[in-house]
């Protein structure tokens, strides 16, 4: 293992991947216990879709326009993939792990059968050695098949939330959070682990990122349904780093206030992407102070949101590599 003071990294990056929604719609096998995810009266699946393609369209606009680099990840035509737009549960790229200096792809075990053909490995491989990137490739996803028939799941920077300067891992347990999955991750990655139990554990947040946000110098954090027995350490880690703690409630979270996400323009600016939905769920208090720590970009992607369960934090995959070819990223 490899110290972690060799291991610092950047907290954000310029270049993000994004999927194009070609197959979007309501997903019954993540909507059974996803509390965000919703049918829309009136509306059909074509339509679903063109508005989901529009939002994603105009949402890379708006992020390339801010001066972020998106690099549209492949997207397989043949096999359905309704979630395909939230990349970053199914793979992450990090310049550090066990890939050192060729950086790390991790696989990560998807809960939902249907959500594991996002990962298209192969496709995914062939785009990157175009941009010059030929990463380590740490696979985790013999945990979906489990000996006693059980699939363990940990869903990527949905299930964790990181703080990669200071090498902490946050993560809240559910159906797509495992501890012995995530345990594995933290000592191969080489971080030190925030477990929590979930407050309600008949209904966890389904992903840790929608109820926390790491930045550089900030936190958004909903202390309220984390357990009363792991809050404590929890929310202490993040303050200890000298973070600006914004406390937010349980209403604010539906609102997906939590699932934001600081990225940093070419120039190097600090800039965080949220929904319009988001943007509106914070008080005028609490958007002042993230102002403080950059520009905010706030997102039409309401049907998305509804239909999908998740905001745009998901729909955001960093990448950490070097790309030698930032045109083709583009």
């Amino acid at each position: 293992m490899v110290a972690k003071e060799q291991l610092i990294s950047e907290q954000t990056t310029h270049i993000v991947g994004m999927r194009r929604p070609i197959h979007f719609g309501y997903n019954p096998e993540t909507g059974k216990d996803n509390k965000y995810q919703h049918m829309l009266p009136g509306e059909t699946g074509r339509s679903v879709r063109k508005k989901a393609l529009g939002e994603y369209d105009g949402m890379v606009e708006q992020l390339t326009e801010s001066g972020i680099v998106v690099f549209q990840l492949p997207t397989r035509r043949g096999i359905k993939t309704p979630d395909g737009v939230f990349p970053n549960n199914g793979f992450s790229l990090d310049s550090y792990g066990p890939g050192r200096s060729k950086g790390t792809l991790v696989l990560y075990p998807m809960y939902a059968p249907n959500r594991r053909a996002e990962r298209q490995t192969d496709e995914l491989l062939r785009s990157l050695k175009g941009l010059g990137m030929e990463p380590y490739v740490y696979d985790l996803t013999n945990h979906e098949q489990e000996e006693d028939g059980n699939a363990r799941a940990l869903e990527g920077t949905g299930s964790m939330v990181l703080d990669r300067v200071n090498k902490n891992a946050f993560a809240v347990e559910s159906l797509r959070t495992h501890r012995t999955v995530f345990n594995e991750w933290v000592d191969k990655m080489d971080y030190t682990p925030f477990f929590a139990r979930a407050a309600d554990t008949e209904n966890p947040p389904y992903h840790t990122n929608v109820i926390l946000s790491v930045g550089k110098n900030y936190a958004v954090v909903c202390p309220e349904v984390i357990d009363e027995r792991d809050r404590p350490e929890f929310l202490g880690r993040l303050k200890d780093t000298k973070k600006d703690v914004i406390e937010i409630t349980q209403g604010q979270v539906a609102s997906f206030c939590g699932n934001i996400l600081e990225v940093q323009t070419t120039q190097g600016d600090p800039r965080i992407v949220m929904s319009n939905s988001a943007y509106g769920g914070f008080t005028e208090i609490q958007r002042a102070k993230l102002e403080r720590h950059g520009g905010l970009v706030p997102v039409e992607i309401d049907t998305i949101e509804k239909v999908g369960g998740g905001s745009a934090r998901c729909m955001l995959a960093e990448i950490f590599l070097p790309v030698q070819n930032q045109q083709k990223a583009a």
